[in-house]
Formats: structure tokens, C-alpha cells, sequence
């Protein structure tokens, strides 16, 4: 969950998906797939889509 600049996530697997959000947010689709590739977690989509 976003509030402003607040960034929230409950359990596990929504706070790596928060973790890779906010990689997303920093960066761009391509670096956090590397990331995402990187972690073997196949599970998040990118907010900005797959470049």
C-alpha cells in the first residue's frame, strides 16, 4: 500500500513485492526484472510493464 511517501506491506510476499514496487519506482521495468531474476521470484508485474 502507497499513502504519499509512505510505503506499507503485510507478510512476506507483499513486502518483497513493496521491495521490488520500490526498486520499480527508483528505476525503470528492465533493472527490477533483473532484480526480480536475480531473487528466483517470478511472482511480481511490474507496474511499468515488461520492457
Amino acid at each position: 500500500m502507497r499513502d504519499g511517501d509512505v510505503y506499507t506491506g503485510g507478510g512476506v510476499s507483499a513486502s518483497i513485492d513493496l521491495g521490488l514496487f520500490f526498486v520499480e519506482s527508483l528505476t525503470d521495468g528492465r533493472f527490477v526484472r533483473q532484480v526480480q531474476d536475480k531473487m528466483d521470484y517470478p511472482y511480481y508485474t511490474s507496474i511499468k510493464g515488461r520492457q
